[in-house]
């Protein structure tokens, strides 16, 4: 009886750890749409109201998606160092001490916003986000359908593994 409780707990194991991938890829997918969201406020913003850095940190820590908020306040609360600082090295600290669950190519893309935001005319702003904004999206819809096809193959092969195991522990 105890082999047998064992064994399914193993299988268990096995499927809990093939299912737990897709819930990894399920935050990142959240958080690229959650960042592609931030991104195309930030965008309207600098299309519509032309507002200074400071404004703009603060309208999209008020207004923007949960994710990114962190990221934005951070970067708001480092303007008070911007004449000792230049905002792309404040904007790249932000990011690294902010909490992104994004994986390390759209990290960098974000990282590069921080060398135009602030130094550059409002057109090249905006453009500049709109297009991290697009590979974002982009992004996050190839990891969404990716996610779709694969979550049951990790399933079976976690749960494969656990039968598996439990076998050759019998």
């Amino acid at each position: 009886m105890v082999r047998i409780a064992g064994a399914l707990l193993l299988a268990g194991a096995g499927l809990w750890a093939g299912l737990e991938r897709g819930r990894v890829q399920d935050r990142r997918v959240r958080a690229l749409r959650e960042w592609a969201e931030a991104l195309d406020l930030w965008a309207r913003e600098l299309a519509y109201r032309l507002p200074t850095t400071a404004q703009l940190l603060s309208t999209l820590t008020q207004r923007g998606p949960a994710g990114p908020k962190q990221v934005f306040g951070q970067a708001l609360a480092g303007l008070d160092g911007l004449g000792e600082q230049d905002f792309e090295t404040i904007w790249q600290r932000a990011l690294a001490d902010g909490e992104t669950d994004l994986p390390d190519q759209e990290l960098e893309l974000l990282k590069g916003l921080g060398t135009v935001l602030g130094s550059c005319g409002w057109e090249d702003q905006h453009s500049a986000v709109e297009r991290v904004a697009r590979q974002l999206e982009r992004r996050g819809e190839a990891l969404a359908q990716a996610l779709v096809r694969e979550r049951k193959p990790w399933g079976v092969l976690g749960l494969s593994a656990g039968c598996a195991l439990a076998i050759l522990l019998l």
